[in-house]
């Protein structure tokens, strides 16, 4: 899919996170903030898409804006519509599949984590729980067994996460991707195994919201920059990857943005919203200057 920016007024927005409108410090520039705030008030359906748990996205909304967004959360897991406590469309994984991929990590040797009533478990080493609490503003419960406390509560979580290595990240997906029944597997970061119930991912959740807003796929823009935005991609009108996304994701982006760390998703936000930015502040000086470009 996808066409011109400037052909088209686009009336929705899907906008990851980590690695599209935040830097690799995990900072939202004011611009791109503005940018945002400015959609939102001229009408257009902004929906936040991330891997994270929704109480991580809920957190990080609340430092940076004084509105609520629509939220797809855990890979398209789970969909909250703007302040809304519980959400509208939830998959989980059953318990029996749940442990089979708890302990199949297990035996790889690979860190793991679960997501359960918006609480996280993780096994040893502890390090990588610290890391991922510092990255996603959420405590992590390390667990001596993490296996047994699974079976004990016969758990029944949105997502399981691996972290490793990104050496290892690539072979546990190369061991685990179409291995087991009832899953989907596809890395967020180079560093991130994501294990979703089979037939969740961001696409499917893309397609949900929609339905519940009635708002056009044709006329939804989405910003990007890992394997697991590949899904939304396949159903908005017009998919922006970043300057810093998987070559894969390029391929499959109407435009190219400059990098995470250079404003990628302020540019991009007002390229394909030029309406909104009639002093011509969006308007890139030329490819070579600001890393965007059209593919």
């Amino acid at each position: 899919m996808g066409g011109s920016a400037l052909s088209v007024r686009y009336e929705a927005a899907i906008l990851d996170i980590d690695g599209t409108l935040i830097d690799d410090r995990l900072r939202l520039s004011d611009r791109t903030k503005a940018a945002i705030q400015t959609l939102a008030d001229n009408g257009v359906t902004l929906v936040l898409c991330s891997g994270r748990m929704y109480l991580s996205m809920k957190r990080w909304v609340e430092r940076h804006f004084e509105r609520h967004f629509h939220m797809i959360s855990y890979n398209g897991g789970q969909i909250h519509l703007a302040g809304e406590k519980d959400p509208f469309y939830s998959r989980r994984f059953s318990f029996e599949t749940s442990l089979e991929i708890l302990n199949a990590l297990k035996k790889a040797d690979s860190y793991r984590q679960y997501y359960w009533n918006e609480r996280i478990f993780s096994s040893e080493p502890a390090k990588w729980a610290e890391l991922y609490a510092l990255h996603s503003g959420v405590d992590v419960a390390v667990q001596e067994d993490l296996e047994r406390t699974a079976e004990e509560t016969r758990v029944e979580p949105v997502k399981i996460l691996a972290i490793d290595t990104p050496d290892r990240v690539d072979r546990l997906q190369s061991a685990f991707a179409g291995k087991i029944a009832g899953a989907n597997v596809f890395k967020s970061f180079e560093t991130y195994l994501d294990f979703v119930p089979a037939g969740t991912n961001k696409g499917v959740a893309i397609r949900e919201i929609a339905l519940k807003l009635n708002f056009s796929l044709e006329k939804t823009v989405m910003l990007g920059d890992g394997e697991n935005d590949s899904f939304g991609f396949e159903v908005v009108g017009y998919p922006i990857a970043m300057g810093n996304a998987q070559r894969a994701l390029k391929d499959r982006a109407a435009w190219i943005a400059p990098d995470n760390n250079r404003e990628g998703a302020f540019w991009a936000l007002v390229h394909a919203f030029p309406d909104f930015f009639p002093d011509g502040s969006g308007r890139l000086r030329n490819d070579r200057d600001s890393g965007g470009s059209r593919l």
